[in-house]
């Protein structure tokens, strides 16, 4: 599997100033925290790394928030995705930076394959998130655990989130159930997805293309592109009888043409927020298309216990100049993703 890695784009983030574009900081729990095994998990390169290769701390993840607000950079969310956020190797990763976080009055999510969430319940209502995604890629059973490669996830998580929900009512409207649509392969099963997050009491669904694990460059489905619009379509009329909020999230650019101008599908994030990237092996990707890279052995990492976050991406060239700052703070004071906390544009 050969890996395209490009390199950090020169002008995606601003240093210290008053005027910069709002990021949206992702990061990943540990390469080696996960319970299931989906069969085409394209974060799964990452693990190319040795296991005793240099790995960074909870501190160090809030250390990075620390410097870069303290920067005068304008946080608009702190997210934790990509492998298993609930798992006790995983968990003080997001309990150290949520801390910082909401000290800071950041935005925090996560996505998880919630098959532990009511484990950390207490935790997770005293971190008060705005947004907490679940994973199920089929409504029903054998589909689910097919492409979770688990067998029994489906009821564990719906188990799990019935305990959550139990001990932190007031969450129900935070959960997203976020999906990913293999084709003919779950097609069917979820068209049934917004009828069993109804019977749920759940009123958010977003629903993801799969993409390549090695070049991100296509999307693949085994539908034809008249049928992939068609059943999104399907989709979002489902939703719309079941009262559930529904989108398409391009989270990678990837889609065009027709189907992106279906007023269901939304570019995560608009191009007024950039996104900066932290992995547990001290790489860092910064800007839009930061999600698209997968961490490689041979690309620089940040060490903490030698500088600064801010110097190191200093170092790499990334400020941007204040005519460039200008611009796109122009772009955030006229965007709707930025104005209303409960937009759906929204991203984890």
């Amino acid at each position: 599997m050969n890996c395209r890695v490009e390199p950090p784009s020169a002008n995606m983030l601003g240093s210290k100033s008053d005027l910069q574009k709002p990021l949206v900081v992702t990061m990943l729990a540990p390469a080696s925290q996960c319970n299931q095994n989906c069969p085409r998990c394209y974060l799964t390169e990452v693990r190319r790394e040795p296991v005793n290769s240099f790995t960074l701390t909870p501190d160090h993840f809030a250390r990075a928030i620390e410097e870069l607000s303290d920067s005068g950079i304008n946080i608009l969310t702190v997210c934790f995705q990509g492998y298993e956020v609930t798992l006790p190797g995983s968990w003080p990763y997001l309990d150290a930076v949520f801390q910082e976080a909401k000290e800071r009055e950041i935005r925090r999510s996560f996505l998880t394959n919630g098959m532990r969430l009511h484990t950390y319940a207490e935790s997770i209502i005293a971190h008060d998130p705005s947004r907490i995604g679940v994973s199920l890629d089929g409504a029903d059973q054998e589909t689910n655990d097919r492409h979770r490669g688990l067998a029994g996830a489906f009821k564990r998580t719906l188990k799990s989130l019935d305990l959550f929900l139990e001990e932190a009512p007031d969450f129900r409207d935070r959960i997203l159930v976020t999906s990913v649509l293999y084709g003919q392969e779950n097609a069917h099963s979820l068209l049934e997805m917004p009828k069993l997050l109804a019977a749920k009491g759940l009123t958010k669904w977003a629903l993801g293309l799969e993409i390549t694990s090695d070049d991100f460059g296509h999307v693949l489905h085994a539908l034809t592109l008249d049928r992939l619009s068609e059943f999104l379509t399907a989709c979002d009329i489902e939703s719309a009888k079941h009262g559930i909020s529904f989108f398409v999230g391009d989270e990678f650019g990837l889609i065009d043409g027709e189907i992106a101008d279906l007023h269901f599908v939304k570019r995560l994030p608009p191009s007024s927020v950039d996104f900066l990237r932290i992995l547990p092996s001290g790489h860092i990707y910064v800007g839009n298309e930061s999600m698209k890279q997968v961490a490689s052995p041979t690309d620089p990492k940040w060490r903490p216990n030698e500088e600064s976050i801010i110097a190191y991406l200093a170092k790499l060239g990334l400020p941007l100049n204040e005519t460039d700052l200008d611009q796109d703070v122009a772009l955030v004071q006229n965007s709707d993703f930025v104005r209303d906390d409960k937009n759906a544009n929204i991203p984890l």
